[in-house]
């Protein structure tokens, strides 16, 4: 790279940030991208940067802009009209398609000579064709873009507004006489290092659009041909960054201040173990002097003793498992063996490696049942996090051309999200993806995966620790250093041991769950002494249970103290606003002082946590019309989840059938409701399941059993408990 600034490549919303200089004589092209919030556009700049450092320079003026997607387009608009480029070129995304092509109808009325080009994952092998149902849009570069725009601009006659030899653009999609004429694949560029570095050049940025972090390009193309994926159907050649260029880029953005960096590289894992280990070691060099998160992509299968402990250079290692049913891996042209994913992922566990594993709900052959076995397999795998996300039937991948084969039922707009396939009906589709996000949200919720760099947090295979349940029953006032709430831990052996403080269970309890029981008021000084001492040991969750009441009247300073202590999962009491029984007036209060609770709170660093709010609507005499109208309002409002306590089931048919209506209506509202084991089997044979599928359930977590805290709580909470909060 030079030593030319080329900041002035990037444009800013501030007028005459592109000033119009007729004596210039250059042709001026705008390249533009619609960002996610939060992130930035590495396209946009490489182009930019191509034509600004090479011999175009003397003849064009190209210049970036970006604009997030829920920014108002006429912004857009209002800068284009008064920059007024020649050509317009758009990077175009699922995440702005719409606003793409809208944008170019809109500005193509007011400025009917400007050339417009698309780019991007959407128009690339597209199956819905931009340039077919677009007559303003007049190019499109299908495939890497480099080469395809290096070789337009060298083509373009300015003066009659058109290509002088259209053939020699590779890529280029184009009207030729009314037909729509493809030049063939788009040329790639053969030697990553002969691209210029927007990183060098200082066009990314440090502290904004980070939500992906500095991102360094060490690979291009896969080897792979996943059915699901844009990389899947293109067949590149790979091409691999040199560790000179990773590690000059690396210097650069630490040394102003980056803290954050993405490795762009999903065959890593397949590198010779060499390259592995350079490219850990040039992280780990930051350790003493820089706090670095360094995220990347990995394959299970291929991990060795040597590459898991390099990979402890690295904070977030993605693993894409995607589906363990062997039907769909050979569909979607995948390769798993099921023992060498799971002696990788032992290796990870054995050196303490931070490891996330994805699924993909709704791939072919994927039924109902064999998705909820892949969901119960990755969490035997004790990974840091889960993710589960919806099927997507991108354009230009084998499944969108297949969707008809499928029986795909899916959404013609972006992001083109499956409802039903062949193999599972619009019921079943919802309820494992409402499932999936509660098992999610509550898993992806502890210390490992919120403060991974933090020295106390232990991870779950250094735990001792099945449950853990502390009382804290009072608040006395000079509560000296050593007096603490007793505790029943039981162990993973199901053996259950008494203690007289938390201290004496410390040792037990890091890389567990803990639940604590609170009857008190939520500022106590013994919950948050408590807290303190739970997270320096390591806990996993921390999961509060306490009355509505307990909750009402205090203001968002509070609740942001506790989720600094770590306490990011909530269980609310909750028995409706009747006058039934004993304890009626404990949750009087109104479900909406729970709003400080469903929010987002900062941490230190990149971390932003929403804590899980689960509530627990308990039985306190009430008749089955008023408890069914208790559910009714917590399920309507912001709480994550809802529970239903085990007992409840022996209320008899009449309760059982209702809570499995209720927990239909939950999943249609996309939440989940947590019923007792016959009213989810009811839900589950309402769809048409044998059985073994409510077993799943139970297992992961998501049906009320024998054994929850809330049967240890103390009946006292059952009462109203504004007298001992005014102690």
């Amino acid at each position: 790279m030079d030593n030319r600034d080329y900041t002035y490549l990037e444009l800013t919303r501030e007028k005459g940030s592109w000033p119009l200089r007729e004596e210039d004589g250059r042709v001026r092209v705008l390249l533009v991208s619609v960002n996610i919030p939060g992130y930035y556009s590495m396209a946009v700049r490489i182009l930019a940067l191509m034509a600004a450092s090479s011999e175009l320079d003397s003849r064009y003026d190209v210049r970036y802009f970006e604009l997030d997607n829920n920014e108002d387009p006429e912004i857009l608009a209002a800068l284009v009209k008064e920059w007024r480029p020649s050509i317009l070129a758009m990077s175009v995304n699922i995440w702005n398609r719409v606003i793409s092509l809208d944008f170019i109808k809109t500005i193509k009325q007011e400025m009917s000579a400007l050339t417009v080009i698309f780019g991007g994952q959407e128009v690339t092998g597209a199956v819905d064709d931009c340039l077919a149902d677009s007559p303003e849009l007049d190019y499109i570069i299908d495939g890497e873009g480099e080469v395809p725009f290096i070789e337009f601009l060298e083509q373009w006659d300015q003066a009659a507004c058109a290509l002088r030899d259209a053939p020699k653009v590779s890529g280029l999609r184009y009207r030729r006489d009314g037909e729509i004429v493809s030049n063939g694949p788009a040329g790639i560029v053969r030697d990553m290092d002969d691209i210029p570095s927007p990183i060098l050049a200082g066009l990314v940025p440090v502290a904004t659009r980070n939500k992906l972090g500095v991102m360094i390009e060490g690979a291009r193309g896969c080897p792979y041909k996943c059915s699901f994926c844009f990389e899947g159907g293109r067949r590149s050649k790979v091409r691999v960054a040199s560790f000179e260029r990773m590690k000059q880029e690396v210097d650069f953005m630490v040394a102003r201040g980056s803290t954050y960096f993405h490795l762009l590289d999903p065959i890593l894992s397949n590198s010779n173990e060499k390259r592995i280990g350079e490219i850990a070691g040039l992280f780990r060099g930051f350790e003493r002097e820089h706090k670095l998160q360094i995220s990347i992509e990995t394959y299970a299968q291929h991990i060795t003793e040597k590459i898991a402990k390099d990979f402890l250079a690295f904070s977030i290692i993605d693993v894409g498992l995607q589906s363990i049913n062997p039907e769909t891996v050979k569909e979607i042209h995948r390769s798993f063996k099921m023992d060498k994913f799971k002696s990788g992922l032992a290796l990870f566990r054995k050196h303490n490696v931070p490891s996330n594993i994805y699924l993909i709900c709704g791939l072919p052959f994927e039924t109902f049942t064999t998705f909820l076995e892949g969901i119960r397999f990755v969490m035997d795998q004790s990974p840091t996090r889960i993710f589960i996300n919806e099927l997507c039937l991108l354009n230009g991948t084998e499944l969108r051309r297949r969707a008809g084969e499928y029986a795909y039922d899916f959404d013609p707009q972006p992001p083109y999200q499956i409802n039903a396939s062949k193999w599972m009906d619009r019921d079943e589709v919802k309820t494992l993806n409402v499932l999936a996000k509660a098992i999610e949200r509550q898993y992806n919720l502890s210390s490992v995966a919120v403060m991974p760099s933090a020295p106390w947090v232990r991870t779950s295979a250094d735990s001792k620790c099945k449950a853990l349940v502390v009382s804290l029953l009072s608040d006395p006032s000079g509560l000296s250093k050593k007096d603490a709430p007793a505790g029943v831990l039981e162990d993973l052996s199901g053996t259950k041991v008494e203690f007289d403080s938390v201290d004496e269970l410390l040792d037990h309890a890091g890389g567990g769950d803990v639940d604590v029981m609170l009857e008190g008021a939520l500022d106590s000084v013994v919950l948050q002494r408590t807290l303190g001492k739970l997270q320096l040991s390591g806990v996993a969750r921390v999961r509060l249970w306490a009355p509505l009441a307990t909750y009402c009247g205090h203001d968002t300073p509070v609740v942001e103290k506790l989720v600094k202590l770590g306490l990011w999962h909530f269980k609310v009491l909750y028995a409706g606003q009747h006058d039934a029984g004993e304890g009626a007036g404990v949750d009087r209060g109104s479900l909406e002082c729970l709003e400080n609770l469903c929010r987002s709170y900062n941490l230190q660093g990149y971390a932003s946590v929403r804590p899980f709010v689960d509530i627990v609507v308990v039985y306190n005499g009430q008749t089955l019309e008023q408890y069914m109208e208790a559910v009714d309002a917590a399920l309507d409002s912001q709480a994550d989840m809802v529970t239903l306590p085990e007992a409840v089931q022996q209320m008899g048919e009449p309760w059982v059938s209702q809570i499995a209506a209720k927990c239909k209506k939950a999943v249609s509202m996309g939440k989940w409701l947590r019923a007792p084991e016959n009213a989810i089997a009811d839900l589950m044979a309402g769809m048409g399941k044998a059985g073994h599928e409510a077993g799943l359930l139970k297992e992961m977590g998501l049906v009320s059993v024998t054994g929850d805290a809330l049967e240890g709580f103390n009946n006292s909470l059952c009462r109203d408990s504004s007298t001992k909060e005014e102690q």
